[in-house]
C-alpha cells in the first residue's frame, strides 16, 4: 500500500507543477504586455487557454485516481493456485466432515473455507495437505481412513478452490467443530445427529 500512496503523490506533484506552469505563463504573457495593451479578446483568450488546460489536467487526475484504485483492488486479492493433489485432499475433508446427504451444500462449503483460512493464518501452515495433518485436527487423519469423496464434495472443494478471494465465510473463521471454542461463535448449523459450530479468532 505504501508504494501506492508514493505513486499517488507523484502524480499529484505532476499535475500541481502543471497548474503552476500554466499560470506562471498566463503570468509571464501578463507582464510582457503592457495592462493597456492587454484587450479584452486577448485576456479572453488566456482564459480559455487556462480553462482548456485545466480541463486537460483535471481529466489525467479522473485517469490517475482510476488506475490506483485499479492496483489497489488487485493488490488486496489472493492469488493462489491449486494442484490436483490440493482438490482431492480439500474434498477428503469436505466429505468426511460433512459428507452426509442430509447436510447441505452451505455447511460442505463452510468446511472447505476454514481449511483455506487456516492456509492463509499466520496460525496455521500456509498449504493445504499440513493443516489438515496438523496434530488433533480431522479424524480421518488421526483415524488413518482413507475417504474417497463423492461428486458433491469434488464440486464443492472446487468452487472454494476457484474462488478464494469469495468465500462464503470471514478469514477469521478458523475454527469448525461440534462444541464452541476460539474467541466466539460465527455460525452453528444443527443438522441430524449434531450441532457444527464454526468460530472465530480475534
Amino acid at each position: 500500500m505504501r508504494k501506492i500512496d508514493v505513486k499517488y503523490s507523484l502524480c499529484l506533484m505532476v499535475i500541481l507543477l502543471s497548474i503552476l506552469s500554466n499560470k506562471a505563463d498566463i503570468h509571464k504573457t501578463s507582464e510582457s504586455t503592457p495592462i493597456q495593451a492587454v484587450t479584452k479578446s486577448q485576456k479572453n483568450e488566456l482564459n480559455i487557454k487556462f480553462k482548456k488546460d485545466f480541463f486537460i489536467i483535471k481529466k489525467d487526475i479522473v485517469k490517475y485516481q482510476f488506475e490506483i484504485d485499479k492496483t489497489v483492488s488487485e493488490s488486496n486479492k489472493i492469488i493462489k493456485y491449486y494442484s490436483e493433489k490440493d482438490l482431492y485432499l480439500l474434498s477428503q475433508v469436505i466429505y468426511s466432515e460433512a459428507g452426509s446427504d442430509w447436510i447441505s451444500d452451505e455447511i460442505q462449503l463452510m468446511v472447505g473455507s476454514v481449511v483455506l483460512n487456516r492456509v492463509n493464518s499466520p496460525y496455521f501452515p500456509d498449504n493445504i495437505y499440513d493443516v489438515i495433518h496438523q496434530k488433533g485436527q480431522y479424524q480421518f487423519i488421526l483415524q488413518d481412513i482413507d475417504v474417497v469423496p463423492n461428486q458433491r464434495a469434488i464440486d464443492n472443494a472446487k468452487q472454494l478452490l476457484d474462488n478464494q478471494n469469495d468465500l462464503i465465510c470471514p478469514s477469521n473463521i478458523l475454527f469448525q467443530s461440534e462444541s464452541a471454542m476460539g474467541d466466539g461463535i460465527y455460525k452453528k448449523y444443527e443438522t441430524k445427529y449434531a450441532t457444527l459450530y464454526f468460530c472465530y479468532k480475534d
